[in-house]
């Protein structure tokens, strides 16, 4: 039951309650654009490659910012 946005200015994933309150930063990200999906408590996202590709890169990480992996594909 919350909202999760991209904070482009501080590059931050974040979320907050159903009324814009509580807002706090679920992970950090080094991309200026992402998209975000939430499947079954765990947020799905896009970030800058960590290789020479320049392309994104999927990662995971839980509701509460913990277990961050990146998934292959």
């Amino acid at each position: 039951k919350n909202i999760y946005y991209f904070d482009a200015v501080n590059k931050n994933i974040c979320k907050c309650d159903l009324k814009g309150k509580k807002s706090q930063v679920v992970v950090s990200v080094d991309t200026t654009r992402t998209k975000i999906n939430i499947v079954n408590g765990i947020v799905y996202y896009l970030d800058n490659s960590t290789d020479t590709s320049q392309i994104y890169q999927m990662y995971r990480v839980k509701q509460n910012g913990k277990a961050t992996k990146s998934i292959e594909y």
